[in-house]
Formats: structure tokens, C-alpha cells, sequence
């Protein structure tokens, strides 16, 4: 089963990316680039053993700036790049998966009804701006529809 490293097309230009020293910034994203690659091939949903880094080619410095760019957090194991930021997500079989966590808060929140019809069967997530429009996975984004209405929906902004 294939899992894909997705980066969005606003990568480039997000400023996280800006926060990472100039003369450094290549080397770092080179780093951020494999690591996301290496993450998917090996299904670990992100995290990055230290060793693994290490044979990656980068030093200390270069998955430091990662960190403080708040691209990647630090675990007792290594690193684990920082999710809810919209600029990256790994998608198994070209579907994405929303953190279950964030899945049930939005549920719950909606109170595990469409937000269109009051339904309680068949219910989906639907981002309120869609990701294909650079929408992100954060619970203000995300409502609760049933499987009808957010097919309707579509890639849609409604409002």
C-alpha cells in the first residue's frame, strides 16, 4: 500500500521556510524533503529517528533549524515533523487521513450531526475551504456533513 508525502503548493513561499537562515535554508529543506520521503516509505507518519537523520547527510545544525523553524518537533527518539500547519500531510492510496483527534473534536463539536440536514447516518468531514484551495485539517476548518451533502458540496466554497 503506497503513502504519499504531500507538500502544498504554498510551501515555498510559508514562512516557516523564511524563518530558516538563508545560508542554511537549502540544506534544511533538502533534509525536510528526504526525511518526508523516507517517513512515507517506511509508514512511520512522520517521525524521524535521529539516526536516520544522521545517514540523510545532516548534522545537528541543519535538523535544529527544522525545529526552530517549527517544521519539526523534537522527540525522545529523534524528531517528528509538525502537524496542522496545511503545508504538508502524508496520504495513503491518494486519500488523506485527518488526525482521529481532530476527527472526533470536530464531531463532537457538531454534535455528531450534519451541519446541513441534522442527520446523524453517513457522516463525513468536509473542509469549509477545501484543501485543493489550500484549506488546512484545523478543527475551524472542518465541519460535519453527511456523505450526500459534502459530495454535492464538492470543491466548493460555500458561504
Amino acid at each position: 500500500m503506497a503513502i504519499l508525502f504531500l507538500v502544498h503548493d504554498s510551501f515555498g513561499s510559508h514562512p516557516k521556510v523564511y524563518a530558516i537562515p538563508r545560508a542554511r535554508r537549502n540544506r534544511a529543506l533538502g533534509l525536510w524533503a528526504l526525511a518526508g520521503s523516507w517517513s512515507a516509505r517506511y509508514a512511520t507518519r512522520g517521525t524521524i529517528p535521529r539516526e536516520v537523520v544522521h545517514a540523510l547527510g545532516a548534522g545537528p545544525t541543519t535538523a535544529r533549524d527544522l525545529v526552530d523553524a517549527e517544521l519539526w518537533d523534537v522527540t525522545v527518539d529523534g524528531f517528528a515533523f509538525r502537524e496542522g500547519d496545511g503545508i504538508w500531510r502524508f496520504s495513503q492510496n491518494g486519500r488523506v487521513a485527518i488526525p482521529d483527534a481532530v476527527r472526533g473534536l470536530v464531531y463532537a463539536r457538531d454534535g455528531y450531526r450534519c451541519v446541513v440536514c441534522g442527520t446523524s447516518e453517513d457522516l463525513t468531514l468536509d473542509h469549509i475551504w477545501p484543501w485543493s484551495l489550500g484549506g488546512s485539517d484545523e478543527p475551524g476548518n472542518l465541519q460535519t456533513m453527511c456523505r450526500p451533502h459534502n459530495s454535492a458540496k464538492g470543491a466548493r466554497v460555500d458561504g
